[in-house]
């Protein structure tokens, strides 16, 4: 899966190849071909922006991360299952593929199994959800692709039901083309 998922974001990065305008200012270009765009000009409005959601799995050794879902503006993008018995990377691109400039909507679903630590053999039978969902900009201003983490981390302490252990986060990546859109606060 990681190939094709790395061959459909190569190929939405084709589509925003850039090309650097050696003509001098006080002569005429011919016009840019198709999919080209002129470093120095507005990109179109309508090019679509490669974009890629990669997962960082941070849980620790009692789970194992054996499915992964992408909801982009409510329809499912990427569905990434371990074959039964094993797991997923801890690092991996779950979806890569061209959004267009706007406002999007995302959810990330992860399904855990709990993993034996020893001699406690009931953790093997647990399975649950954790869920994370946000609201992204991405602009066609030739920052690059937009691209997002998803981080699952544990949380901490004893009174933390195993269920309830993954904390999720959504975030563009360093250097993305995505913005968070920001939640309006309410009316005092």
């Amino acid at each position: 899966m990681v190939a094709t998922v790395g061959a459909v974001f190569a190929a939405a990065m084709a589509v925003m190849t850039l090309a650097e305008d050696p003509t001098p200012p006080d002569e005429t270009r011919a016009a840019p071909a198709p999919g080209e765009i002129v470093i120095g000009s507005p990109p179109p409005a309508n090019v679509a922006v490669p974009a890629m959601i990669q997962v960082h799995n941070e849980m620790g050794k009692r789970y194992r991360l054996t499915e992964v879902a992408v909801v982009l503006d409510a329809v499912e993008v990427a569905r990434v299952k371990a074959p039964k018995g094993s797991e997923l990377a801890s690092d991996f691109p779950a979806f890569a593929g061209p959004v267009p400039p706007g406002e999007h909507a995302v959810t990330v679903t992860l399904v855990y199994e709990g993993r034996n630590p020893g001699p406690i053999t009931y953790f093997d039978d647990y399975h649950f959800r954790a869920e994370s969902a946000s609201a992204f900009t991405v602009t066609s201003d030739g920052r690059g692709p937009a691209r997002l983490d998803v981080v699952a981390r544990e949380r901490k302490g004893m009174n933390v039901a195993f269920d309830k252990k993954v904390e999720l986060e959504i975030a563009p990546a360093p250097g993305s083309s995505a913005v968070p859109v920001q939640k309006a606060s309410p009316a005092p």
